[in-house]
């Protein structure tokens, strides 16, 4: 998945090498790492924390979400991910602090042409993360996962609203952005996920607001 990846729109780790035999991969090294560490690297680059600058990391995800979603591999669905901070670990930072995919172990294929959706992992998924259509939906019988019904790449479209607010803090104008940001962000946790946005979508509203931002 990161050779093919290496020519497409999405941003992924830099691949320097890999051995086709024994499937070993040589990636350029990002010191800055995960972006799990997005508030400590802030800490110590004060210059990097402003609004404006978390909010265009907010718009580097959706661009990353959206790039998968019309890649020439197929729509992709990123499946790993249980949390914010789990979401966020499956990138890297550059060192100009834009934001690159890293982990694209768990990049399911969605098909509607084939009716080929998808389901992330073999287990029982919980919590308020995770989209309304990847829990169990019978409560009356213990989960089993041939019996678990697939979906499709608005999934990853729930997520966008918690994976932006872990980017964009508790700081100066963080609250003000939120409110702004409440009627998009409340579309995309709709129940019935066809009637969410498209990540294009949302990336066309994030880039109107952004210019719109001070720093």
């Amino acid at each position: 998945m990161l050779v093919h990846l290496q020519t497409s729109s999405v941003p992924v780790t830099e691949l320097v090498g890999y051995c086709a035999k024994n499937d070993t991969f040589v990636t350029r090294f990002y010191p800055l790492g995960s972006a799990v560490n997005v508030e400590h690297i802030f800490d110590n680059l004060r210059n990097w924390n402003n609004i404006k600058f978390r909010f265009g990391l907010c718009v580097q995800y959706v661009g990353i979400i959206h790039g998968l979603h019309t890649s020439p591999i197929g729509t992709r669905v990123m499946c790993d991910s249980n949390g914010p901070s789990k979401a966020l670990s499956q990138f890297l930072l550059r060192e100009d602090l834009s934001l690159i995919l890293n982990d694209v172990d768990a990049l399911p294929k969605v098909d509607k042409s084939q009716e080929q959706l998808v389901k992330c992992g073999h287990r029982e998924l919980f919590g308020d993360f995770v989209a309304p259509e990847q829990h169990w939906p019978f409560s009356d019988k213990e989960y089993k996962d041939e019996e678990m019904p697939g979906y499709d790449e608005k999934v990853d479209i729930w997520k966008i609203p918690d994976v932006c607010n872990a980017l964009l803090g508790d700081g100066p104008g963080s609250s003000r952005l939120r409110l702004q940001l409440l009627s998009l962000h409340m579309e995309c946790k709709q129940i019935e996920p066809s009637k969410r946005p498209s990540a294009e979508n949302i990336l066309k509203q994030y880039t109107k607001i952004i210019d719109s931002l001070q720093e």
